[in-house]
């Protein structure tokens, strides 16, 4: 479980950085209501909500629909039981983000496993994707967490 900060070598555009603190607040409310725990954002748009289909479907299907740089948010939903149901990110992911174009993608520190993190974080920068790890307790938070001022 990574902590908090950059993991990739390229850091959030402030477009990415406004769709990243709209994308945090968007999942805080989907994750509260157990419809998904991952949301795809482009220019302040929702283009996908993570379901049944999982999160590399989710991040697929905004692609889809948004084209390149979109923004990925995936948090934990609050009050899980982290033995049984824990937001992964791997290689698998990684794909999915390839297949979609996204730009970034934005996960909790303390929340999210990171399968394989030397290799997942070499194959994003390979794709010129900023990784940013943001507190949990941000998504509770009604305030932006990226300073866009």
């Amino acid at each position: 479980m990574p902590t908090v900060g950059t993991l990739s070598k390229r850091s959030l555009t402030t477009s990415e950085m406004k769709d990243a603190n709209f994308g945090l607040k968007i999942a805080a409310q989907t994750s509260a209501l157990n419809i998904g725990q991952t949301v795809v954002v482009k220019d302040l748009t929702v283009l996908a909500v993570e379901a049944f289909e999982g999160t590399d479907r989710a991040i697929k299907r905004g692609g889809a629909i948004g084209g390149a740089n979109s923004v990925i948010i995936k948090v934990a939903r609050e009050g899980i039981d982290m033995r049984f149901d824990i937001p992964v990110i791997g290689l698998k992911t990684v794909k999915a983000i390839k297949k979609s174009k996204a730009s970034a993608i934005i996960i909790e520190s303390g929340k999210c496993i990171l399968l394989k993190k030397e290799k997942v974080i070499q194959a994003l920068d390979k794709l010129n994707v900023a990784f940013v790890v943001v507190p949990h307790e941000v998504k509770s938070s009604n305030n932006d967490y990226f300073d866009i001022s």
